[in-house]
C-alpha cells in the first residue's frame, strides 16, 4: 500500500460528475504541484463535500495524496477529501493570467505543440496521460449528439449505486465529508450531448484531431444554458487571434490512446506594442 503524503496542489480543472458505485459520485480533478508536476487526484465526490473545502479552479489547496494503486497512469493519485485544506483565494486573471501562468507552464515535460509524433509518441513510450497543447488552428465546434448505448450505461449505473447504498456503509462514509444538509442524494442530469472540437496540432502533417470537450464549467454551461449558448462560448474562447488558447488534454484509463478536453486555457492576448519609427539622423 503506498504511503499517504502531504502536497500543495493549485486546482486546473475539474470534470463533470460521474456516477460512483464506490464512491457514490466523482469528480476527476487536475491540479499541478509547486514543483509543476501535473497529476490527476481521485476520487473526489466533490458536491458532497463540506462548502469550506469545495475548492474552485486556479485555487492552492493542501491535502494527503498518494500514488495510485488501481489507475497505472503515472500522473494519476489517490486523495483522502478529509484532508482537504483551501489555502487563499482563486488565483487573478489579471496580467493575462500572470499568476496562474508561472505555475501551469512551470514544467516543460507536459507541454507539447504537436499531437502527431509528439505527445502521441510521450504516452506510447511513457504512458504519460495529461498535457497542455498549443491548437495551431480550430476548424470547427460542434453539438455531439451522445449515443444511446452511453445513457443506458449511465441509468444502469445510478439505480446499482442506489442500491449500493442500502447494502454498504457508503453511506456513512461520504457523511463524515458534509453537513447534515448535504445528507441526501444529489440529482446528477444526464447530459444527451456533448461539446466537440475538431483542430489541428502544430505538426505540418496533421490532417485533424476530433475531442470532446468534459470540462464541468462547459457542461454544465449545456445544463442550464442549451447546447448552442455552451458551443458559441468554446467558438469565442478558441478564437486563436483573440486568446492564446490551450486544450488541458486527459486520456482515459482504459483507452490511453483516447485524449478529451478536459480543461481550457484562454487569456487573451496581450495588445500588440507599436512599432516605434526609426529616424535616419
Amino acid at each position: 500500500m503506498n504511503k499517504y503524503e502531504e502536497k500543495r496542489l493549485l486546482i486546473w480543472g475539474k470534470t463533470y460528475p460521474e456516477k460512483s458505485k464506490k464512491y457514490l459520485e466523482c469528480v476527476c480533478t487536475g491540479a499541478v504541484d509547486e514543483e509543476g508536476q501535473f497529476i490527476r487526484i481521485y476520487p473526489i465526490p466533490f458536491r458532497y463535500l463540506n462548502p469550506e473545502i469545495q475548492f474552485h479552479k486556479y485555487q492552492w489547496i493542501r491535502a494527503r495524496v498518494c500514488k495510485s494503486t488501481k489507475d497505472t497512469r503515472p500522473e494519476s493519485y489517490e486523495i483522502d477529501p478529509a484532508s482537504i485544506k483551501i489555502e487563499g483565494e482563486v488565483l487573478s486573471t489579471q496580467n493575462f493570467w500572470h499568476s496562474r501562468q508561472q505555475w501551469i507552464f512551470k514544467n516543460l515535460n507536459w507541454q507539447f505543440r504537436t499531437y502527431c509524433n509528439g505527445l502521441d509518441n510521450v504516452q506510447k513510450n511513457h504512458r504519460t496521460s495529461i498535457a497542455v497543447i498549443k491548437p495551431r488552428e480550430v476548424l470547427n465546434v460542434e453539438i455531439y449528439r451522445r449515443p444511446e448505448a452511453d445513457r443506458d450505461r449511465y441509468f444502469d449505473k445510478e439505480q446499482r449505486v442506489n442500491s449500493s447504498l442500502l447494502q454498504t456503509d457508503l453511506w456513512y462514509e461520504f457523511n463524515k465529508l458534509s453537513d447534515e444538509d448535504q445528507r441526501a442524494v444529489k440529482n446528477l442530469q444526464y447530459i444527451q450531448s456533448r461539446i466537440r472540437v475538431h483542430w489541428l496540432c502544430h505538426d505540418p502533417h496533421c490532417k485533424k484531431h476530433l475531442m470532446q470537450i468534459i470540462d464541468w464549467e462547459v457542461v454544465e454551461l449545456q445544463r442550464k444554458r442549451g447546447d448552442e449558448i455552451a458551443r458559441q462560448k468554446v467558438i469565442d474562447i478558441t478564437t486563436l487571434d483573440k486568446y492564446d488558447t490551450h486544450f488541458f488534454l486527459g486520456n482515459l484509463h482504459q483507452h490511453p490512446n483516447r485524449f478529451m478536453i478536459v480543461g481550457l486555457w484562454y487569456p487573451k492576448h496581450p495588445p500588440s506594442q507599436p512599432k516605434q519609427l526609426l529616424l535616419d539622423l
